[in-house]
């Protein structure tokens, strides 16, 4: 591994690590940043996996099966942190944040993530090792949540009366908690 391969590993490690943090952070769910950064991510991760692929590595039968159950299984968990997501409404507003039990499918996504590396490492191949393959990986969870609060939201949006309140008042601010 180069000088240049470890710091941008690094580098990537890093950004995931802080975007994995934020998800425990309330945000504003507006329709376009919650799809900008899944976009971005599979955005750059293909671009970064095309740049492997021209640089010489190739992309077998096995690198695809293996890809492939990976790519359904982080959406698989993406969609669940979508649905288990926490939203919530402040002065018609609407913001969401992972819930607590994010912190397991986090877990479960990096078990995910490391048995498709040594999988793929076991037979052989190094493509899904990529920086390109990891953004593409996170950036398919980041969008199945993404899609599945965005229809949470919309469903919310179309029965106001039904909303539920955590009654309390925080200033003159009317706070409330959306139901699942």
């Amino acid at each position: 591994m180069s000088v240049l391969s470890t710091i941008e590993t690094v580098g990537i490690v890093f950004l995931l690590a802080l975007l994995v943090l934020r998800q425990f952070q309330w945000k504003a769910a507006s329709g376009a940043r919650l799809l900008r950064l899944p976009a971005i991510l599979i955005l750059v991760g293909m671009v970064g996996l095309g740049r492997n692929l021209s640089g010489g590595e190739t992309l077998t039968k096995g690198a695809i099966g293996i890809l492939a159950v990976e790519l359904v299984l982080v959406s698989m968990i993406g969609l669940i942190m979508g649905q288990l997501s926490m939203l919530r409404a402040i002065e018609g507003q609407e913001f969401y944040r992972q819930s607590s039990i994010g912190i397991l499918l986090w877990a479960l996504f990096l078990v995910v993530r490391i048995g498709s590396f040594a999988l793929a490492r076991a037979f052989g191949i190094h493509i899904l090792e990529t920086t390109g393959v990891i953004l593409i990986s996170f950036g398919l969870n980041r969008l199945a949540s993404a899609l599945v609060i965005r229809r949470r939201l919309m469903a919310e949006l179309q029965r106001p009366s039904e909303r539920s309140y955590t009654g309390t008042e925080r200033g003159s601010t009317r706070d409330r908690m959306i139901r699942r």
